[in-house]
C-alpha cells in the first residue's frame, strides 16, 4: 500500500490570538507531535511553518560572503526558506545526503542550525565541504548541519527548484503551522484521532482546511 498524505493547514493551529508564549508554544508543538505521531495508522507526521504545494513561499535574504547582509542587498541573494520540526524531512520523504537532520537536541539554548539544499550549497561553497559552515542569513546566523536534495516546493509543476534552507520549530517558535502527515491508508480517515488527540488547552474550536493528496510526495533532483 503507498504511503498517503494529510496537510492541514496553518488556520488549523494558530496559537498567536491565544496569547502563546514561545516556551508555550514550543510545549504545545511538541505535545501535538507526540500525540499526532502515536495514532494508529500514521506512519510520520511533521510540522511546518510553509505548507508544501500551497502556491505560496517565504523568501529571505542569504548572504553569499558569510558577512553580514548590507543595507543595500549587494551581498544577499533571494532564497527560500521554511521552519519546520524534527520528523518533517523524513514525512515528506526528503532524505540528507550529508549530515544531519534536526534533533531534539536542537534546542532554543543550544548552538542554532540549518539545513539547505544542494543547490544552495554548490552556490556559496563551490567545490568545498558546506557541513559546519555558517549561513548568514537576514533572520541571523547558523551552522550548516545537513544538506538535501532541491524539490519542488511552490506547486508540482516546478521545474526549476529554488535553492532553500531549513530551520528547527524548535530554536524557532512560530505562532502558526501545518500539519503533515504520512499515512498508511486514507488519510482523512485519521483525521478525527488527529483533532482528538490535539491539546484542548487554549485551542477548543480550532478547525482549518484540510488537504489530502494521494500517492507518495519525492524528492525531484536539481
Amino acid at each position: 500500500m503507498r504511503s498517503q498524505f494529510l496537510l492541514h493547514k496553518p488556520s488549523a493551529i494558530n496559537l498567536e490570538p491565544r496569547g502563546y508564549s514561545p516556551q508555550a508554544g514550543q510545549a504545545f508543538y511538541s505535545s501535538l507531535l507526540e500525540r499526532v505521531n502515536k495514532v494508529p495508522g500514521v506512519q510520520a507526521a511533521g510540522a511546518a511553518r510553509v505548507t508544501v504545494l500551497s502556491g505560496v513561499s517565504r523568501t529571505l535574504g542569504v548572504s553569499v560572503d558569510g558577512q553580514p547582509i548590507r543595507p543595500d542587498l549587494s551581498n544577499a541573494i533571494p532564497v527560500r526558506a521554511n521552519t519546520v520540526s524534527d520528523r518533517y524531512l523524513a514525512t515528506m520523504g526528503i532524505p540528507v545526503i550529508r549530515g544531519r537532520g534536526f534533533e531534539s537536541t536542537d534546542r532554543p539554548d543550544s548552538p542554532r542550525v540549518a539545513i539547505i539544499s544542494r543547490s544552495l550549497a554548490d552556490r556559496l561553497w563551490p567545490g568545498a565541504e558546506a557541513i559546519g559552515r555558517t549561513l548568514v542569513s537576514s533572520t541571523g546566523s547558523a551552522e550548516v548541519i545537513g544538506i538535501v536534495p532541491d524539490t519542488v516546493y511552490l506547486r508540482a509543476t516546478e521545474r526549476d527548484p529554488r535553492p532553500i534552507f531549513y530551520t528547527p520549530l524548535r530554536q524557532n517558535c512560530e505562532s502558526g503551522v501545518s500539519l503533515h502527515i504520512r499515512t498508511d491508508g486514507d488519510p482523512l480517515a485519521i483525521l478525527p484521532a488527529v483533532r482528538q488527540d490535539r491539546p484542548r488547552a487554549r485551542c477548543a474550536g480550532c478547525r482549518g482546511k484540510v488537504a489530502s493528496t494521494r500517492g507518495r510526495l519525492r524528492a525531484v533532483p536539481w
